[in-house]
């Protein structure tokens, strides 16, 4: 999920980000947060999102890590 735009979110866009995860990883994907904004990132951490999902500098690097499994 390509984030560089969003500079703000909330719960319910926590919510909903938590809602494509489930959605993406019972059908066998995975998810990556790439490129959040400082702001963004730092209520990724502090929610806890970052345990569950990884994150990628940029898209050519999520990418990679997609690639890699």
């Amino acid at each position: 999920m390509e984030l560089s735009q969003l500079s703000f979110v909330d719960s319910s866009g926590l919510g909903a980000i938590l809602g494509r995860y489930k959605a993406v990883t019972q059908l066998g994907g995975r998810m990556l947060l790439v490129t959040p904004q400082p702001q963004v990132q730092r209520i990724f951490t502090l929610s806890g999102l970052f345990k569950i999902m990884d994150l990628a500098p940029n898209l050519d690097q999520a990418l990679a890590m997609l690639a890699e499994g």
